[in-house]
């Protein structure tokens, strides 16, 4: 569970990050398509247990022999008693073991922020259509969001005001 709400977590703030977008070119649009792609290619079970390993090997490497613990960091050693841990070249079992992270594919996944990128290449029919499709699972400044940074900047500001009055009267009727 803990798993999933911090991939859920992750996703959901990269919708909030690319929904506070005030206006951006269709490179900033697909350059947000990319972010979110790095971002899912990242979060997978099978790249998180490669980079684990990395990282295991990468300790091991780098790993100094242990000093005695008279000249331990550790100010409540007593002089002439190891520390636990010391006196031998035994490891922790643990070290060794990496697990496979659970496979978790949160409700506001991928798909869930990945809709939402694409909306923003909709004229406006398409994405009143989409909004009144969608408007249980994003948030009313979202979906106007859509119009300001998207269609909407190729509206006179007349018409984006009639479009998101739409769209606010989408969310007084749920």
């Amino acid at each position: 569970m803990t798993a999933s709400n911090t991939l859920q977590g992750g996703y959901v703030s990269l919708l909030e990050g690319f929904s506070r977008i005030g206006k951006f070119s269709t490179e900033g649009r697909a350059l947000c398509s990319m972010d979110l792609q790095a971002f899912s290619s990242g979060v997978g079970a099978k790249q998180i247990l490669d980079r684990c390993e990395r990282r295991k090997g990468e300790r091991k490497q780098t790993k100094e022999p242990r000093e005695s613990s008279s000249s331990s960091s550790n100010p409540f050693a007593v002089e002439g008693e190891e520390e636990e841990g010391e006196g031998g070249e035994q490891e922790d079992e643990d070290d060794d073991i990496v697990s496979l992270p659970p496979v978790v594919n949160p409700p506001y996944a991928k798909n869930f922020v990945s809709s939402y990128v694409n909306a923003w290449y909709f004229e406006k029919d398409d994405l009143l259509m989409w909004i009144s499709q969608n408007r249980e699972e994003y948030s009313i400044q979202q979906c106007i969001s859509l119009v300001e940074s998207g269609v909407g900047q190729r509206m006179k500001k007349r018409e984006r005001k009639e479009v998101i009055a739409k769209i606010e009267s989408m969310f007084v009727t749920t």
